[in-house]
Order: C-alpha cells, then structure tokens, then sequence
C-alpha cells in the first residue's frame, strides 16, 4: 500500500474523532515507524500459522543467501537487506542441513559421541561476536545458504507546500533512486526540509511493504496510539473477518 493512500485514510479517521483534532505529516513520520514494526512483530509470533500469515511476510523472505563461514562464524549483521529472523534449516550445499540449536543444546550434543557435530549432522546457532551478530556453524562448513526474515523499511512520506495556498504534495516513492536530484520543485513551494523553489530534490518517500490487506490492523495499531477508537461497525467487521480465519 503507498504511504500517501494510507495516511489519507487515516486523517478521514481521525476527523471523526469527537476531539476534532488532526495529525501532521511529521508527527504521521513519526510514528507510522513504529507502528509498521509492531505490525511486522504481531504477524511474525503468528508465523506460518496458516498460509495467509504466511503470505503476509512474504515481501521480507530472502531465500538462498549465501554466506562464508571462516572458523565457525559467518556475520550475519553485514548482509544488505537487514537480517531479523532465521527460518528454516541452513544448508551446506543441496544434500545437508544444518540444525539450529540453542546454546544450551550445542553443549549437550558436544557431551554425547552419538550426536557430536560432525559435517554429515552439522549445528548452527545465532549470538553475538562483538557487537556483531554472527552465525556459528560446527564443524566449519562454507559456503553456507540461509532463508531467512530481512528487516521491513521504515514507511516515510515526503512533501513539499505551496507557499500562498497551503496546499501539500506528497511525493511519489523514488523507485529508481537516480541521482542527481531528480524532482523539480517549482516557485513559490517549500520543500520539507525548508528548501525553496525553484530548485531540485530527491523524494525519500518509502512506501508500506504490506499488502492492502492489512490496511485495517495497520490503521488500528496506529489509531491505538493516538488514542482513536475506530468506528463500531469497522470493529464488528474485522471481528467478522477474524472469525472467519478460525473457523
């Protein structure tokens, strides 16, 4: 769902809050952050507790990454789309995987000869090294490919406002991210950061990752923290909808 579309709905939710009261773009930056990440969190305690759960999270799977492993470790906190959650088994090649176990776990296989790690039964597990998260393969197996969670991007909406009419345009999420500055600002507009037209700028407007779908427990997460009960029938609709998933 695009960012602009999503705080749109919002404002027309918050305008029928008896306060009366609306929400800026900078406070709506602000806080739909958060509000995305609790979103990402809820569906993730439900992961693949059926496919629709399941689907959901599939715009932040990363299947396949491949990572070296030297003396047992292979950082994970250096991978370019942000690490968040291993699923799955890693692999060493096609024919083994490798077990994920806790500490406690290693140390109890390390204590048995008949479940020692060894290249045909290797064990993994994520902990710190240093600051940096790693993952700890035994014995050394390299390279390793790991299915994993990647982070979602914090949603963001940039604007720029015409000077005599208030007027707000909302930017468009810059999905080819050409550089130089590549959007024209015109005369008379101030874009957000104070810059004035005529002059050029980039839009960093991020759009929200999840589908429409989820268009309603995102408005309700957010509506929570402003202190916004949404409309009765809205509420009865998705209670509908929830029970309907478990039946």
């Amino acid at each position: 769902m695009t960012t602009e579309a999503f705080y749109k709905t919002l404002l027309t939710y918050i305008r029928k809050d008896t306060r009366g009261k609306s929400l800026t773009i900078d406070e709506f930056n602000e806080l739909i952050p958060v509000v995305n990440y609790e979103l990402y969190n809820q569906l993730y305690a439900e992961w693949e507790k059926d496919q629709e759960i399941t689907d959901s999270l599939s715009p932040f799977k990363v299947i396949g990454h491949s990572l070296t492993v030297s003396t047992n470790k292979a950082s994970i906190a250096a991978l370019t789309l942000p690490y968040e959650h291993l699923i799955g088994k890693p692999r060493y090649s096609t024919a083994t995987t490798i077990d994920v176990v806790t500490s406690f776990e290693y140390s109890d296989r390390y204590d048995d000869a008949l479940t020692v790690p060894s290249t045909t039964h290797p064990v993994c597990f994520v902990a710190d090294d240093a600051g940096d998260l790693t993952l700890y393969v035994y014995p050394t197996l390299t390279p390793v490919l790991i299915d994993y969670l990647r982070a979602p991007t914090a949603p963001f909406l940039d604007y720029y406002i015409n000077d005599t009419t208030y007027v707000v345009t909302y930017l468009d999420y810059d999905s080819d991210l050409i550089y130089p500055d590549d959007i024209a600002l015109p005369s008379g507009s101030t874009y957000r950061d104070g810059t004035a037209g005529p002059s050029t700028i980039n839009s960093i407007t991020k759009d929200i990752e999840f589908g429409n779908d989820l268009e309603g427990r995102l408005l309700d997460l957010f509506l929570a923290k402003l202190g916004v009960q949404q409309r009765d029938d809205l509420l009865i609709q998705y209670s509908n909808l929830e029970q309907q998933k478990q039946a």
